[in-house]
């Protein structure tokens, strides 16, 4: 039988080595598959054979034992190492020299939205400043120390986990004083003759709601997006505990119940007590025209207000109900119902005026009802006729350009800024040209616009940047607009042409005229073939221009002037659909180009 004998170098500097002092001869594979038994004389020889092995390994394990030792205490001292390394390198960082005041600048922008969100229907949780405070002892110190970055919670309340109404109270504890924003959500559908309040919501999530209501009291802003079966039995028995005394900005979704709220009813109608007797509101958000007519806000001392789905009639009435409000915007049109005004409402304080969604022909009559003194900033961008049947706005023209003018002008207000988007409709030169001197002190005028062939054959642009950039009469007056800065003009057109030469002289030159006496600083001119979303950026391929019109347009940017002209090839938004139906459907391609000098 063969014998081994293990040889092992432990140290390769001194050349020890740790040598087997047994070399017995292993048995053959042969002998221990066979059948035949050991003679008294072999086995006494394998009993002796393994208590010296059996020795043998102790030996081994002996000097292991010494050598897995050395290596612990080596790992642990280049542990220690790495540890001092990673301390030394953190003392020298960067980072570490940030002052605390931007640490928390920094984590203010990340809890600016909400600090806290949870979404039971999406699944989702957010807590930005309770991450924050794990992350550091450093961190920890810096966000406790800073109430405002727990004051901002957007809260799901259907079927809420203990471990979000934990963090809820967490936030509130930590927010401290702070004025809070809360935004308070549930899942409609609530039924009280099915089942109670607390079973719907979860035992949690009951709680949770009645905890946020009794903080109204700190909340500077506040969002009920809350069905009005749910909020009204949460507010059951709570009329001593409801206040808004810090309240400076509400929005209210689903509107219909607060219109039940400012009923006479006995149960509720504290609520409303409390809202009128909230001096600091400044600042309301309606989904719906409900409350505008029901007489439980105080208007006296609101300055802004956005409304959704309301008619003229009602909102002349909030105009003349709010003699300090400063802004208002307007979305979406109930109906189109003519208000019996003999003399126009004035709205003394009212700077921005800015209404979407809204068919351009339905806003004449609130125009010709309205006197706006103080307004600086007008901002349109009326419903795509896309929406409607062909018949109910026939070939697209607004045709009531003069009923703006006339408002501007009976108004004699101190317009800065203008913005029509009304790349669905046909505009017309004489009509903008009312406008436009009926609002001479304008900085900034943007108009996106389709191009009527038939009005304006050579396009809209061309045609009017030719009467942009003359004087208005034969006395050598200054152009309309003299002291605009910012220009934006954008053009749908019904083909992608190229930009002709003429169109590009015609821009280089209302650029170079205006450049030479008055402010205009920037000139952005842009064409397309379907209609685009202006607050997106656009795309643009480079346009050949001949080496005159290049030279020019450099000269311009030298001078001073931002100039782009670009064809917008970002992909085409689709048209909304209509809501009828018609039976056909279209498809285009769109083409685009840029120049920027």
């Amino acid at each position: 039988m063969p014998t081994v004998t293990f040889r092992t170098t432990i140290c390769n500097d001194c050349n020890k080595e740790f040598v087997s002092t047994i070399c017995h001869p292993r048995l053959s594979a042969s002998c221990l598959r066979s059948r035949t038994i050991p003679t008294d004389l072999e086995l006494a020889q394998t009993i002796s054979f393994i208590r010296d092995e059996e020795h043998e390994v102790q030996r081994y394990e002996r000097e292991l034992a010494r050598l897995r030792e050395t290596v612990q205490k080596l790992e642990s001292e280049a542990t220690f190492l790495k540890q001092c390394i990673q301390e030394r390198r953190q003392w020298t960082s960067a980072v570490r020299r940030i002052p605390s005041e931007i640490w928390r600048y920094i984590f203010e922008l990340a809890c600016d939205t909400a600090s806290f969100t949870s979404e039971q229907s999406a699944k989702c949780q957010m807590a930005s400043a309770f991450d924050f405070l794990r992350v550091s002892s450093y961190w920890r110190s810096i966000v406790n120390a800073f109430p405002r970055l727990w004051s901002s919670l957007e809260v799901d309340v259907y079927q809420l986990t203990r471990g979000s109404k934990c963090l809820i109270q967490l936030y509130l504890r930590n927010a401290s004083e702070h004025p809070l924003r809360i935004r308070i959500l549930a899942k409609p559908g609530f039924d009280s003759e099915e089942s109670s309040l607390k079973t719907y919501l979860g035992r949690d999530g009951y709680s949770t709601l009645r905890m946020l209501l009794k903080t109204l009291s700190r909340c500077s802003e506040v969002t009920f997006d809350i069905d009005d079966a749910i909020l009204s039995a949460a507010l059951h028995r709570m009329e001593g505990k409801i206040s808004f005394s810090q309240l400076q900005a509400l929005t209210l979704f689903r509107c219909t119940f607060w219109k039940v709220l400012a009923s006479t009813s006995e149960s509720i109608s504290p609520l409303w007590e409390h809202l009128s007797q909230a001096t600091r509101l400044r600042k309301i958000s309606l989904d719906s025209e409900l409350l505008i007519n029901a007489g439980v806000l105080p208007y006296h001392q609101l300055t802004s207000v956005e409304v959704d789905m309301a008619d003229i009639c009602n909102i002349l009435l909030l105009l003349e109900s709010c003699p300090h409000l400063l802004s208002l915007l307007w979305t979406s049109l109930t109906d189109n119902a003519i208000p019996l005004v003999n003399v126009p409402v004035m709205a003394p304080c009212l700077r921005e005026l800015s209404i979407f969604g809204i068919p351009l022909p339905e806003l004449d009559t609130f125009f010709s009802s309205i006197i706006l003194p103080s307004l600086t900033v007008i901002e349109l961008c009326p419903l795509y006729r896309s929406m409607y049947h062909p018949d109910v706005y026939g070939n697209g023209h607004w045709g009531g350009e003069e009923s703006l003018a006339n408002m501007l002008e009976r108004s004699d207000a101190p317009m800065k800024r203008l913005s029509l988007d009304c790349q669905d409709w046909y505009l017309t030169l004489g009509g903008l040209d009312t406008i436009l001197q009926a609002c001479w002190r304008l900085t900034s005028l943007e108009i996106f616009v389709s191009c009527d062939e038939q009005t304006t054959p050579n396009g809209f642009i061309l045609e009017f940047l030719s009467r942009f950039s003359a004087p208005r009469d034969h006395d050598n007056q200054l152009p309309i607009v003299p002291q605009l800065t910012h220009l934006r003009l954008h053009e749908v057109l019904q083909s992608d042409t190229e930009v002709s030469l003429q169109a590009l002289e015609v821009i280089i030159r209302m650029a170079e005229n205006r450049a030479q006496a008055m402010a205009l600083k920037h000139v952005d001119i842009s064409f397309s073939t379907e209609l685009i979303c202006r607050e997106l950026d656009k795309a643009s391929d480079p346009v050949k221009l001949e080496q005159d019109v290049h030279d020019r347009a450099q000269k311009l940017w030298k001078d001073g002037i931002q100039l782009s002209i670009s064809w917008i090839n970002r992909g085409p938004i689709p048209s909304p659909e209509p809501w009828y139906e018609d039976g056909s459907e279209s498809d285009s391609d769109s083409c685009s180009s840029d120049m920027e000098g």
